[in-house]
């Protein structure tokens, strides 16, 4: 248990450092901030309910077992945040498993590329998830977001919502290995065909 609010308030970097420090307590701070946002990540990348809360979980196994080697533990000093380490666990674990399953995805796209996204911003996240509280969009929008014929879309917008949009395009490029100009691309084609799909089903605003 945290034993101050001073705790709860303690960055995600903080609170991993003070984990490997032997502070065990700050890895059920980590928990409780992300295994919602992994097990959302799961299911509206395609996963089923039940195998996403298990994948949640091994994604924060591996974290925890980060500790016992110095060279796979986060390091702030590369320059990546805490937040866009743990999706990367997260993606390459969904990657693996749906190379098992004889689905292999290839995110791996050549070259360089620069760019905003127009016509949205992270916060379209906050509004979307707003809008999902209520059961019947909530349905909605995970049949509007698992129908994207795009695969990598698919995934790449589950990656962005499950961060609240706190992940910016070109930390979401590194973790599935695109140039932020296809992740650009790929989030506003699937922000339009999930509103489009809203609408077709007589959701608007």
């Amino acid at each position: 248990m945290l034993e101050s609010a001073k705790e709860e308030e303690l960055s995600d970097e903080e609170a991993i450092k003070r984990y490997y420090d032997c502070e065990e307590k700050f890895m059920d701070l980590i928990y409780h901030r992300y295994y919602t946002r992994l097990r959302r990540m799961f299911v509206e990348g395609g996963i089923a309910p039940e195998e996403a809360e298990d994948l949640a979980l091994e994604v924060l196994a591996k974290v925890m077992a980060t500790k016992q080697s110095t060279r796979a533990r986060y390091d702030p000093a590369k320059g990546v945040r805490f937040k866009t380490w743990l999706f990367t666990i997260a993606h390459n674990l969904k990657v693996d498993v749906k190379r098992v399953r004889g689905r292999e995805e290839t995110f791996g796209l050549k070259g360089e590329g620069k760019g905003r996204v127009e016509g949205f911003s992270s916060s379209e996240s906050t509004s979307l998830e707003e809008g999902v509280e209520k059961e019947e969009l909530r349905r909605a929008f995970l049949e509007c977001l698992r129908a994207l014929p795009d695969e990598r879309e698919r995934h790449i917008l589950s990656l962005w919502l499950a961060s609240d949009g706190e992940i910016t395009q070109t930390e979401i490029a590194k973790i599935v290995g695109m140039p932020v100009a296809t992740v650009n691309r790929c989030l506003r084609r699937a922000l339009g065909r999930v509103r489009e799909c809203l609408k077709q089903m007589g959701f608007t605003g």
